[in-house]
């Protein structure tokens, strides 16, 4: 009978110790609106549908193919881009309830050519990391491994922007386009007690088992 409630006290123990340490990644894709879980500055970032040319803020951009708003549009496949109108620097991405996550991916691609561009990730104010990534009008998915619990990251545009020759005629410009973001919540701290909470009842149950003759 000891013998049995031990082998409960760790069966329930271990299924609380995944629940508190997991963190879900969710995808968090972009309509006119924007998106739900993100604010960003409208004066610093739009939205597009590639394929229509239509822009929620600017008005209409006319043909898009080919270009990077159309290859992120198609790596996601998501109708609407967010994208940096006038080349703003830096735009922001802030969680909207202000909860901390952590930022796993995202999509990117630079709308009219190549440069670099600085992503930071805050929490409360404070640089969390930074990290100085390549784009071309090519979409590709980047992959974070240190931008942990923070509350915003930005996109700096760096000042070695070279425009792709193909596109010169139709568009000019130091624009980025942004897809689908991947993030991970933060647990909160009561899961973390839940984990520690388990850990100490397993080892109470494990002393107990070893004091009983």
């Amino acid at each position: 009978m000891k013998q049995r409630h031990f082998l409960r006290a760790v069966l329930f123990s271990a299924a609380l110790i995944p629940c508190a340490v997991q963190a879900t990644p969710q995808t968090i894709t972009f309509g006119p609106d924007g998106s739900s879980f993100f604010t960003t500055d409208r004066l610093e970032v739009s939205y597009l549908n590639p394929y229509t040319g239509e822009d929620s803020h600017y008005g209409r951009q006319g043909n898009l193919l080919d270009t990077g708003y159309w290859s992120v549009a198609e790596a996601t496949s998501n109708s609407w881009v967010a994208y940096s109108p006038r080349a703003y620097s830096p735009s922001s991405f802030s969680s909207s309830s202000g909860e901390l996550f952590n930022l796993d991916s995202f999509w990117l691609a630079g709308a009219w050519g190549s440069q670099t561009l600085t992503i930071t990730g805050y929490a409360n104010g404070s640089v969390i990391n930074t990290t100085t990534i390549g784009v071309d009008i090519v979409a590709q998915e980047y992959f974070f491994s240190g931008f942990l619990g923070i509350d915003t990251f930005t996109i700096a545009i760096g000042n070695d922007y070279v425009p792709n020759a193909a596109l010169a005629p139709r568009g000019l410009g130091q624009h980025w386009t942004i897809g689908s973001v991947t993030v991970s919540a933060v647990p909160e701290p009561e899961t973390y007690a839940m984990m520690l909470a388990g850990l100490a009842m397993i080892g109470a149950v494990a002393r107990r088992r070893r004091k009983t003759p």
